[in-house]
């Protein structure tokens, strides 16, 4: 095995080459954390909108558990598929901060539109605009956060992103969505979410400017090369990829499906799950996000280990919170489900994303995420929610309403399995490390 040190592992003997470029003010990359993380929101609401207001729409719009679900799975992420790494590849060389503004107008203006569908199809076609316009979002925003912060926070950072844009959007907007589908009806919900969202582009081209690192890497030589430099591309970052898929693929069944299941199974109404069961999973998947992205920060300054092993431990604890979600009758034994499960899911988001960027280099961050994000959104958005629907109405439907219990837990078993990926993937990590370290080049820096 040769010695030299691998491209892009993470070496313990010698700085991170992207601090050596003059940080931005606390302040400005406080406030453009701030509007990227309301953009974030929005994200999440126009994604989640579907799946909430589900019970209301399938009123109006006649389809199968199959066809929702490949309308809530694959249409949206098909454009995402095709266009996320392009896309992300790009950002790594022009203003990232246009980009996300062109992907955050599309998607908007289609979230106005899905209002004014009156089938099946058109549905389905809104939803492949809204999956174009967030694949310009994703990996663009997450390498500006990154430039903006230390290495020292920058794990800090991202969590506060995650954590306050899902908290934002199931803590605010989905009670607000749940009073406005009251008032003015489903259609009227995704207009009203539609153009608040057109008011945020503006505020946000008038005030963010894009980070300077790239202007410092330019000068420094180091941008260019390929337009897609996949050398990152190596067993450690397929078990993030493949980790990240599985823990998709039951994060996005539960979000096409947990209103249609709270509603069929427990009786609920839109309203309520929007007002209670939203807001409570929010404030818990914050509370998740933040105290997992802490302690993955102070545990791996002693054992770098850590910053896999806690998001691995996380993950392996989704799978019996989601039992007790799905086969508890007890209204405060399914509410304790939600509870773990929202603390727990998203736990491993921001060390693994943050490591993925570290193991790809400063000038293929976003393509990095891209592809992470690709695995997630193929296997998670377009496997996950058509995968129930098809037990739905192939595999379960003879038990009627209850069978959706058992569909669910399918996907519920995912998170397990992605944990053992996130313990190999820390595994091969460390030998790189360690390997990098032995090298002679770095026993000469």
């Amino acid at each position: 095995m040769s010695t030299a040190p691998l491209s892009g592992a993470i070496d313990a003997a010698a700085p991170p080459a992207d601090e050596a470029h003059k940080p931005v003010s606390r302040g400005r990359a406080t406030y453009t954390l701030l509007i990227l993380t309301l953009i974030g929101a929005f994200n999440y609401l126009d994604r989640a909108l579907l799946g909430l207001l589900a019970p209301l729409i399938r009123k109006d719009i006649i389809i199968s558990d199959t066809m929702y679900g490949w309308i809530s799975g694959f249409a949206f992420v098909l454009f995402y598929a095709l266009l996320g790494i392009p896309i992300a590849a790009l950002a790594d060389r022009i203003s990232r901060r246009n980009v996300i503004a062109v992907g955050f107008t599309v998607w908007t203006v289609m979230t106005v539109v899905t209002g004014a569908v009156t089938g099946a199809l058109q549905l389905a076609v809104t939803r492949f605009l809204i999956g174009a316009g967030e694949a310009c979002f994703s990996a663009p925003s997450n390498t500006m956060i990154n430039d903006l912060f230390s290495q020292r926070t920058r794990r800090r950072a991202l969590s506060v992103f995650f954590a306050a844009s899902s908290g934002i959007s199931t803590i605010a907007f989905m009670p607000l969505a749940g009073i406005a589908s009251a008032r003015y009806g489903w259609r009227g919900t995704f207009v009203i979410a539609g153009v608040a969202g057109l008011v945020l582009i503006g505020l946000f081209m008038l005030t963010v400017k894009e980070p300077r690192h790239r202007e410092a890497a330019k000068a420094s030589g180091t941008a260019g090369g390929r337009f897609f430099d996949f050398s990152f591309f190596r067993l450690p970052f397929v078990l993030l990829m493949c980790s990240s898929a599985l823990n998709g693929a039951h994060l996005n069944a539960a979000l096409a499906w947990s209103s249609i299941f709270l509603n069929r199974v427990h009786g609920l109404s839109v309203r309520e799950i929007a007002m209670v069961v939203g807001p409570f999973r929010g404030v818990l998947s914050t509370i998740g996000i933040l105290v997992g992205g802490y302690l993955t920060d102070r545990l791996s300054r002693n054992d770098p280990r850590w910053r896999l092993w806690l998001p691995a431990a996380a993950c392996f604890l989704v799978t019996p919170s989601a039992v007790l979600f799905l086969f508890g009758e007890q209204r405060w034994v399914w509410m304790t489900g939600i509870g773990l499960d929202s603390i727990l899911l998203l736990t491993h988001v921001a060390p693994v994303y943050a490591l993925a960027m570290e193991v790809a280099g400063p000038q293929r961050r976003a393509l990095a995420l891209s592809v992470l994000m690709l695995a997630s959104m193929l296997v998670g958005s377009g496997m996950g929610p058509l995968l129930v629907g098809y037990l739905n109405d192939h595999v379960v439907k003879d038990m009627g309403a209850e069978g959706i219990r058992y569909s669910l837990m399918v996907a519920a078993l995912f998170p397990g399995i992605s944990a053992a990926m996130l313990v190999g993937a820390g595994w091969f990590l460390d030998r790189e490390r360690r390997a990098a370290a032995r090298s002679p080049r770095a026993r000469l820096d």
